[in-house]
């Protein structure tokens, strides 16, 4: 069973909070777009590509510096204003970026490749520090490790703070707006 923390607590939703066509959450808020509503940040191969949600037009230079898939990117939920943008790749790192200027910034390594970020908002100090990972397991020849584990990882710290779940694969994650909850998507449960 998922541990229960104050700021992840996993839950089932209702059916008729599921779309009938796909059964996908309607619920989820879009954390790649800029919080005034102008830009909308994509994944794209190794870089993050910048668009207008007025023209669709690509805004300023990819962000390069991955060297393998970019999986999520969200912004930094220290910086509400929207200065500082955070991408997650299978290279296993988590690079922040200036959402202004394009300008790489900080390079942390992740517990493992990472296939999904959660960047939960809030406004405890706890809350805008640590963000969640869904990683592949790191092998080694010593515990030959193999699956995903889902992590609370700590921005400041540049280090996993919990284990949270041990998974067959990696899941993907969400954070609710306001950092209360984590979920896992499983089929119709959350």
């Amino acid at each position: 069973p998922p541990r229960s923390l104050p700021f992840a607590r996993a839950t089932r939703l209702p059916r008729r909070l599921l779309s009938r066509s796909s059964r996908s959450l309607l619920l989820r808020p879009l954390s790649n777009q800029s919080p005034d509503g102008k830009r909308l940040y994509a994944c794209s191969g190794d870089a993050v590509r910048c668009f207008s949600t007025a023209t669709g037009a690509p805004l300023g230079a990819p962000l390069v510096g991955h060297t393998a898939a970019v999986t999520s990117v969200a912004f930094h939920p220290a910086h509400p204003g929207g200065q500082v943008l955070l991408t997650a790749s299978l290279d296993g790192t988590i690079r922040s970026w200036n959402a202004q200027d394009g300008s790489a910034g900080a390079v942390l390594a992740a517990p493992g490749p990472v296939e999904s970020m959660a960047v939960p908002g809030g406004r405890s100090q706890h809350a805008r520090d640590v963000i969640f990972l869904s990683c592949w397991q790191r092998q080694t020849e010593d515990d030959g490790a193999e699956g995903g584990r889902v992590h609370a990882f700590s921005l400041g710290k540049g280090k996993s703070v919990d284990k949270l779940a041990k998974t067959l694969v990696p899941p993907p994650l969400v954070a609710s707006p306001r950092g209360t909850f984590l979920g896992t998507f499983e089929r119709n449960t959350v």
